[in-house]
């Protein structure tokens, strides 16, 4: 009974309609007087991605299977923390990033790659006239090129050319209108990568990110022990989603001040780990582990975010 549920869960649209409706209303309980406007511009930006994931899915066969968990996770996951439920900008960083994953998955064992490769270079540039730290990302996409098998001469030239010529156009105005603050002003403080800061460490964040690094490891376990018994190019985008997880993770822990951001960057992959490894089912507590796996997101998604502290360090040579 309860594998049967868990095949109709999986892949039935029906399921994830229910929990979508779920999603926006407790996202209706979290809006206050003025900020309606950035919650829902924020929460339709969110599911919009979600739902992009499905078609990632069912374009590249990255899980292999018709799957509806990736979005599922996905808005449970981004339901977790309040705080990027108002992120607009985050919210549109999240999403460039996976259509940047779209570009980049087209290009497996594809060497004349350098259209793909440029407009994943664009994108990135362009969003990063108002996120600057997304640009940190590129050499994510240079180690998913190498696993890929289209990282060359021509499309690592093509992944700059896009910087290049975006910031090219903003300093050509700047002279233009002689107000080189304009330029300036695309580029953050130095000083805030510099500084460090320790993750927080509230009892509801610390449930949270115990979900996630537990996931993470089962999943990369079970991705490794997969070997070649599924398809190649499926087995070879969940390794790139496992790295860039892992990556992810220590980034959003440790760089706080852009922690939206990259949190709702970090979601995707994690979401494709947590899909890949509860879509197969093998067993009666397989089935059970999806269903409380979901009930305790969807309880923290509900409960609102616990006092924190966060403290803040800078590396040696920075100002206290």
């Amino acid at each position: 009974m309860i594998t049967k549920i868990h095949k109709d869960f999986v892949s039935g649209p029906i399921y994830l309609i229910v929990l979508f409706i779920a999603f926006l209303l407790v996202r209706s309980l979290k809006v206050s007087e003025g900020e309606a406007l950035y919650l829902w511009t924020s929460t339709a930006i969110q599911t919009g991605t979600a739902f992009f994931l499905l078609y990632l899915n069912q374009t590249f066969a990255i899980i292999n299977h018709r799957s509806c968990l990736p979005a599922i996770f996905y808005l449970l996951l981004t339901g977790t923390d309040s705080s990027l439920c108002f992120d607009r900008f985050a919210s549109v960083s999240a999403l460039t990033v996976g259509g940047c994953f779209f570009f980049l998955f087209a290009t497996y064992q594809k060497a004349n790659s350098q259209k793909e490769i440029l407009n994943i270079s664009l994108l990135l540039s362009i969003t990063g006239l108002y996120q600057f730290n997304i640009l940190f990302i590129l050499p994510f996409f240079w180690y998913g090129m190498y696993k890929f098998k289209s990282l060359n001469i021509r499309t690592f030239f093509a992944s700059l050319t896009g910087v290049i010529f975006v910031y090219l156009l903003v300093f050509c105005w700047s002279v233009y209108a002689d107000d080189m603050d304009f330029f300036s002003g695309f580029f953050p403080d130095i000083e805030s990568f510099r500084r460090i800061s320790t993750p927080s460490f509230d009892a509801k964040e610390r449930i949270v990110a115990a979900v996630i690094v537990l996931q993470i490891l089962v999943s990369g376990a079970k991705i490794y022990m997969l070997g070649f018994s599924a398809k190649i190019q499926s087995v070879t985008f969940l390794k790139f989603f496992y790295i860039c997880s892992i990556a992810g993770l220590i980034v959003a822990a440790f760089h706080g001040q852009y922690r939206s951001e990259w949190l709702l960057i970090f979601y995707i992959p994690v979401s494709f780990l947590f899909a890949h490894y509860f879509t197969f089912i093998r067993n009666k507590w397989n089935s059970w582990l999806l269903f409380f796996t979901i009930i305790v997101l969807f309880i923290l998604s509900m409960m609102p975010d616990w006092p924190s502290t966060q403290l803040m360090c800078q590396i040696p040579g920075g100002q206290n």
